[in-house]
């Protein structure tokens, strides 16, 4: 292990708006994400005002070519940890007086082959403990006095030794891990263990499996642990349920005088074969939620969906679900997934947008009982829109801030080197950002079935020396986001046209302008206004 100061660089801040969840993941083995569950700020009380800052992006201050650096992040207060699976490393970022900087490097003893110890493959950290997989084993680090050592080696058994910490995390108070293993058991089965910490000794407290488990069904692909340790969520996303191969199951377990017991198996209402449901999951206080990157929606194959569960009463019921809006195929919605109390974050590396495909994460708070959208996290940097792997996701205790993983992110020359970008969720306003007027707008339904009209609007910026903005374009029916659109640059101060074609149908909506001028300030007075279809 070593300490360095790494690179953090000043990004643009976006805001943009959409429908109900639309992420997903890439394949297989990047997916991870990390819960952290702590008590949460309450809502806000627009259910769709909550703002994403685009902060900033974190590198390697070593960074190199195929890297993967952002393959696995997690959060916990002012500290954030980064994998970099195919360096054999993890990072340490801290953050003082709003400034993040690389604090420190970790690496394990003895030290894993670089092309397969898997060290970074997933991370979780709770203060000043982490957690980082490597092939067969799960290292444990604690700092003191601001200095990182390796405290631990959690180890597994047989054949669970191959995918042993493939997903991992940490009760609030870091004295609890539980560990998967999806592919341990009777051939791939999968197993998920649990470790305690007592005196700076750690010791397996349990080794958890589906007493329904068969064959193949990965149980311990992810894994969610309560802040007090003591609930345990596992997914295993390839059981089968039913006459359908492959559905999916997530598990909950709870710890009671120190002996863990099955309490419920959570499977999707609408299940079907090869949805894959429990490939992604997290857990906050009552509430589990869990993806299904898979699921087929209106005949689009690898749609996906979310699940959320409530507990009352003693009794998971599913109390809703989650999906996407847009059209396109192969989203893969629910691929990672993050939960801190009202707050739901949905990583989107395949997500549809429009013609392209453009990764998001996307934010939903739950606010009367109803989950609603609100401002998707989005690379902001202009040009082509490829598949980097944004979109694994971590999400901070108190609801404030967002990492966002791209490991297949190119930085300069180096190939997937990947990023992590940096998201403050709920913003306070900035002085210095645009504002934006829409004017009332009359669209018309063509022959065609397109709907099509002239959309009037200013950007107004206070830095008129700036002269330009990015431009988004959001249309709602009532509460529903039904139209997202991304103009492009666009310049300010001055009056402008946009020649709107979208499917929409005849009745009343509104529409509002997002903007966000080149030095990165986002518009937070945004000033909407009725459209009308005939």
């Amino acid at each position: 292990m070593s300490g360095s100061r790494g690179t953090v660089r000043t990004l643009n801040i976006s805001i943009l708006a959409m429908t109900l969840l639309l992420c997903a993941g890439a394949t297989w083995l990047p997916c991870t994400a990390a819960a952290v569950v702590t008590q949460p700020k309450g809502p806000a009380s627009d259910p769709l005002a909550l703002l994403a800052v685009q902060q900033v992006q974190l590198t390697a201050s070593d960074g190199a070519t195929s890297d993967w650096f952002g393959h696995s992040v997690a959060l916990s207060g002012d500290t954030a940890l980064v994998g970099a699976s195919q360096r054999a490393a993890a990072y340490v970022f801290v953050r003082s007086a709003g400034v993040w900087t690389q604090d420190a490097i970790l690496t394990p003893t003895p030290t894993p082959d670089t092309a397969w110890g898997g060290f970074g493959d997933s991370v979780a950290l709770s203060g000043d403990i982490a957690l980082v997989r490597a092939l067969g084993a799960a290292y444990v680090f604690v700092r003191s006095g601001g200095v990182w050592t390796q405290e631990a080696g959690l180890a597994a058994e047989g054949g669970e030794a191959s995918s042993f910490g493939s997903a991992a995390a940490l009760s609030a108070d870091g004295q609890t891990a539980l560990v998967g293993a999806p592919t341990g058991g009777n051939v791939a089965q999968g197993a998920a263990y649990v470790f305690g910490r007592s005196a700076g000794v750690w010791t397996r407290e349990a080794l958890l499996t589906a007493p329904d488990g068969a064959a193949g069904n990965w149980f311990g692909r992810s894994v969610a642990l309560s802040g007090d340790g003591a609930t345990a969520l596992i997914g295993a996303p390839e059981h089968d349920v039913g006459g359908n191969p492959h559905q999916g199951a997530a598990y909950v377990f709870g710890r009671s005088g120190g002996v863990w017991t099955q309490k419920a198996r959570l499977t999707a209402r609408d299940g079907f074969r090869r949805d894959f449901f429990g490939f992604a999951v997290a857990l906050s206080g009552d509430t589990a939620l869990v993806g299904a990157p898979r699921e087929t929606i209106n005949l689009r194959g690898r749609k996906g969906l979310a699940y959320v569960f409530e507990l009352s009463g003693g009794v998971w019921a599913q109390a809703a679900r989650l999906s996407a809006h847009e059209d396109d195929t192969g989203d893969r919605f629910g691929c990672a997934v993050a939960l801190s109390g009202d707050t739901a974050l949905v990583g989107a590396p395949s997500r549809g947008f429009g013609n392209f495909h453009a990764a998001a994460v996307c934010v939903f708070v739950r606010h009367g009982g109803a989950w609603t959208p609100q401002a998707p996290l989005v690379e902001d940097e202009l040009g082509p829109l490829v598949e980097d792997g944004f979109g694994y996701s971590a999400f901070s205790g108190d609801g404030a801030t967002a990492l966002v993983g791209a490991p297949e992110h190119d930085v300069g020359g180096n190939v997937q080197q990947g990023v992590v970008y940096v998201f403050a969720l709920d913003g306070p306003p900035d002085t210095r950002a645009p504002s934006t007027k829409a004017s009332a707008a009359t669209m018309r339904v063509l022959g065609t079935g397109e709907t099509w009209g002239e959309l009037k609007y200013v950007v107004s910026d206070p830095l008129p020396s700036i002269g330009a903005a990015t431009v988004t374009i959001q249309i709602k029916k009532g509460a529903e986001i039904v139209a997202t659109i991304r103009v492009g640059v666009r310049p300010t101060n001055t009056p402008l046209v946009y020649d709107c074609f979208e499917e929409l149908k005849k009745g009343s909506y509104t529409w509002r302008v997002l903007a966000t001028d080149l030095a990165g300030h986002a518009a937070s007075r945004i000033t909407p206004a009725k459209l009308t279809v005939k």
